[in-house]
């Protein structure tokens, strides 16, 4: 069992077991010119009761808002993006966090290869009770460039470079500094029979 704030807490947590019986729903627009372009709005919301508890784990109120577009240019050229942010709420807001991020994605494909970029943005606002001594408040980016060679019709290369920096209050309660980046290039052969 968890101490402190949540000392009848499981230290595991069980995201997706129901506990207040209570119905979410979400609802969404599409719109799409059946050539070049799509589009689509979501709302999300579980209306969970953030003050249940089963006797291991607390339910989770969480609601977001996500919206997307896809773009095929003339060449081949597509764009994609998305944007997402919301709130989640657990135990009486001894959980309370702001999220939101988005991607900004290119792809371009040529005869054998495809050449992929990839934007990302992600931020959370801690706005609990613990925050002073919890503190999770934390924004960051990352840089990818990707690009797939078609050897033959079941056989491709793959080759990926990352880049992901962010800076964590919390990294303050493992002796590491706030601020953090890390680059990673990574290959793979995809054999299909």
């Amino acid at each position: 069992q968890a101490t402190g704030s949540f000392k009848n807490q499981a230290h595991w947590v069980e995201p997706f077991t129901e506990i207040d019986d209570k119905i979410g729903f979400y609802s969404g627009l599409s719109w799409s010119n059946l050539d070049n372009i799509s589009t689509h709005l979501y709302y999300y919301d579980n209306r969970a009761d953030q003050l249940k508890f089963d006797g291991f784990q607390y339910a989770w109120a969480t609601h977001f808002i996500s919206a997307d577009l896809k773009i095929l240019f003339h060449g081949g050229i597509e764009l994609l993006t998305q944007y997402m942010s919301g709130n989640t709420q657990m135990g009486g807001k001894a959980v309370d966090v702001d999220f939101e991020s988005y991607y900004l994605l290119l792809n371009k494909e040529f005869e054998q290869i495809t050449v992929t970029m990839r934007y990302d943005y992600f931020s959370l606002k801690d706005k609990d009770l613990l925050v002073a001594d919890d503190d999770n408040n934390e924004n960051g980016n990352a840089w990818t460039v990707a690009m797939k060679y078609d050897l033959a019709k079941n056989h491709s290369f793959l080759l990926e470079a990352m880049t992901i920096s962010s800076d964590r209050n919390a990294q303050a309660y493992f002796l590491k500094p706030k601020h953090t980046s890390e680059v990673r290039l990574q290959g793979s052969l995809r054999l299909f029979f």
